[in-house]
């Protein structure tokens, strides 16, 4: 706890993103189809072919920095390349 009483804003910070984290998590593999349409990268992770990119649960960023962002889902083909109307 001296971390709540030196730093409360980063350790209240540091609470909110681990219980958002595990409850998106939680969310997104009970209810695929809410996963596809709120949290698509990190349904991209798991149904895309490549398990080693869309790291990201909860934002999309950090995936971006990276580089490690392909599209599968969504208005994309399984191979990340957009799909035709």
């Amino acid at each position: 706890m001296p971390l709540l009483v030196i730093y409360p804003i980063f350790y209240l910070t540091l609470v909110f993103t681990g219980v958002r984290y595990y409850l998106v998590h939680k969310k997104a593999h009970l209810d695929p189809e809410w996963a596809k349409k709120h949290v698509p990268w990190h349904y991209d992770h798991h149904m895309g072919k490549n398990q080693n990119a869309n790291w990201c649960v909860t934002q999309p960023w950090f995936d971006w920095v990276l580089g490690t962002r392909i599209h599968y889902s969504a208005k994309t083909g399984q191979n990340g390349i957009e799909s035709q109307p």
